[in-house]
């Protein structure tokens, strides 16, 4: 009907202007759709108080509600007056993580991969020791990551990560004390001066005669205070002096 009634009047009238309250349509969604989600909107009364909501997903982070890619809010939570129909849209943004790598000490090698990288992709960090040096390990503050040169993870924050290395006579070091740590401190201490004589040996035929002592030292120690796999753990290791 007309909002304007026009009529002759020819008799006692009680009219009544029937109203009814107009409704609009709040429509919400994400950009990009993996990005997170929303909830709020859908029909609603003039006047109404609404509050859209989004929520981002693991790996993405909120940036702002937009209407016709104009910015209407930064919060994540949006309230507004409903005064009409409204497409509105929630954008996301994926988190970006640094991934920093170093070596320790810096004499001992090198370091690659890292950088900044997008959330959930494969990283790999690489590292490369230096003529003299094994590598150990990868650490994380106090925690060993990774006993592989060649580190895969999937990015999920910020990381430091430190490549450790040692020089071939620091590890013979190292394995002979783990090896032996039950056994009288004599033995231990005879195969440490044994590798230090290795590597401060003057020429080659001194070097050769000196690991092949340290060597039988073990062998003869094969089965007893070594186990076999210890045993050739040494040798190895000195092999490299």
């Amino acid at each position: 009907g007309s909002a304007s009634y026009t009529f002759t009047a020819s008799a006692n009238r009680t009219l009544v202007a029937n109203f009814v309250r107009i409704t609009y349509s709040i429509t919400t969604s994400a950009s990009p759709g993996a990005g997170g989600t929303t909830s709020g909107g859908g029909t609603v009364n003039s006047g109404d108080s609404i509050t859209v909501v989004a929520s981002a997903n693991a790996g993405y982070s909120f940036v702002n509600w937009t209407e016709g890619g104009i910015a209407v809010s930064a919060s994540a939570s949006y309230g507004f007056t409903a005064s009409a129909n409204r497409t509105l849209v929630t954008n996301f943004a994926l988190n970006t993580y640094t991934i920093t790598t170093s070596a320790s000490p810096v004499a001992g090698g090198s370091t690659s991969g890292g950088g900044t990288v997008n959330s959930g992709v494969s990283v790999t960090v690489q590292a490369s020791a230096n003529a003299g040096y094994g590598f150990i390990n990868w650490t994380e503050g106090s925690a060993v990551e990774s006993s592989s040169a060649s580190y895969t993870f999937t990015a999920s924050a910020n990381r430091s990560l430190v490549a450790n290395f040692d020089t071939y006579a620091q590890q013979l070091s190292k394995a002979i004390d783990a090896a032996l740590s039950d056994d009288p401190p004599g033995l231990a201490n005879s195969m440490h001066q044994q590798a230090e004589g290795i590597s401060s040996a003057p020429n080659a035929n001194a070097k050769a005669g000196r690991l092949g002592a340290f060597i039988n030292h073990v062998n003869a120690q094969r089965g007893k205070a070594l186990t076999p796999a210890e045993a050739d753990n040494l040798i190895a290791l000195a092999k490299l002096l």
